[in-house]
């Protein structure tokens, strides 16, 4: 197996890549037969600083877990914005099906046909 058919499992996953003229962290946008697009984040503002494309044959290592990446999965997870309680329930597309359950009617049915007139 090759290593860019390795890296299509990781896309849009933050990931540490060093290559032929360097290595930094970001994000894994697509992995390609020849070129791999990458997304290089800034450490110390945990903001995207340059989008990259790199040629394939090129990148040396590849790290896709350990204590830095789970730093930056931290640190890009604690400025998303928090869902209020309103908006969960709001986002709540599947809704429960309501059971009723049927009872007899207890009253004599009325016979309208013998009516006198």
């Amino acid at each position: 197996m090759r290593l860019v058919e390795r890296l299509r499992i990781y896309e849009n996953q933050y990931v540490f890549i060093r290559w032929a003229m360097g290595g930094e962290y970001g994000k894994l946008i697509y992995a390609g037969d020849d070129f791999v697009e990458f997304n290089i984040i800034d450490i110390e503002t945990m903001s995207y600083k340059e989008t990259m494309l790199i040629y394939a044959p090129l990148i040396l290592e590849v790290s896709v877990g350990g204590p830095d990446i789970a730093r930056i999965v931290a640190e890009v997870s604690s400025r998303m914005p928090a869902m209020e309680k309103e908006d969960i329930i709001s986002t709540n597309t599947t809704k429960p099906t309501k059971r009723t359950r049927k009872t007899k009617n207890t009253e004599p049915k009325k016979d309208n046909s013998l009516t006198e007139g």
